[in-house]
């Protein structure tokens, strides 16, 4: 199991995210765009040196910087393997 699944059937079963808005990740990307997610978080990094879970993952780097989509990005990752 990926680390998308994993948020995402955890936050759809667990906290109750709402399942019409496709899960967390597909709706930062959709909703607040990923670029928007990744200065925030790198932000709060910033301002909270000791809180780890604020660092943006390697994931979101590399997807703000390619320009491509999540989608595309796992995609491309499970054709790799």
């Amino acid at each position: 199991m990926t680390r998308h699944s994993l948020i995402f059937n955890h936050t759809m079963m667990e906290i109750g995210f709402p399942r019409h808005k496709g899960g967390p990740m597909f709706w930062a990307e959709q909703e607040q765009g990923l670029a928007n997610v990744y200065s925030s978080l790198k932000a709060l990094a910033e301002k909270y040196p000791n809180q780890p879970y604020f660092e943006p993952s390697e994931l979101l780097i590399q997807v703000v910087e390619s320009g491509a989509s999540l989608k595309e990005e796992l995609y491309f990752r499970n054709q790799v393997k």
